[in-house]
């Protein structure tokens, strides 16, 4: 069962079976069960929400990144912006969202956050769930090739991206790599 969502509720329910995507301007809810065989572990409600994602929450999202980070002890934020995803290695990102968000930043704290899955995870999953163009967020150290990149991976889950150990040696100048992968440092 599909539902595509463009009015001001979202049916939400709750089960493993189930996943909510934004899609064409729609929240699509995906259920893989016969709606009319939902077992008791299966809840639902109603929420009121607003009928599209818009510029001002992606806004307020990367803000909300911005200040959890500058919270942080020792940790100097040198730059969060939006890259283009055809500018980077990629050769099969989600069209539908071509962008990437960068975050720059050094310092101990700057290192403590990259040694925090949760800390990017939550960050990551802020920015790419209410910016709906943007399908990852890279973390790295400035000055180095100490980076972490989430984002959604087969078109469902924020996770962070594969690492690939490739001799710097073997590879082409045009070499692209597949989505959902890293080159590690």
């Amino acid at each position: 069962m599909t539902l595509k969502i463009k009015a001001s509720y979202i049916i939400v329910l709750t089960a493993t079976s189930v996943s909510l995507n934004y899609s064409a301007g729609a929240l699509v809810l995906k259920n893989k069960m016969d709606s009319s065989k939902f077992s008791p572990n299966v809840s639902t409600s109603i929420i009121s929400a607003a009928p599209t994602i818009n510029v001002k929450q992606c806004t307020q999202a990367v803000s909300a990144a911005k200040l959890k980070l500058q919270k942080i002890d020792k940790l100097k934020l040198i730059s969060i912006k939006k890259i283009k995803a055809t500018q980077s290695v990629y050769i099969n990102y989600p069209a539908n969202r071509p962008f990437i968000y960068s975050i720059i930043m050094n310092g101990l704290g700057g290192e403590n956050t990259m040694n925090s899955p949760q800390i990017m995870q939550e960050i990551s999953n802020r920015i790419i769930t209410y910016c709906p163009s943007v399908a990852a967020v890279t973390f790295g150290i400035d000055q180095t090739d100490w980076g972490q990149m989430m984002g959604i991976v087969n078109n469902e889950k924020i996770e962070e991206f594969k690492c690939l150990d490739l001799d710097p040696r073997k590879r082409t100048a045009n070499a692209k790599l597949q989505w959902g992968t890293r080159i590690c440092p």
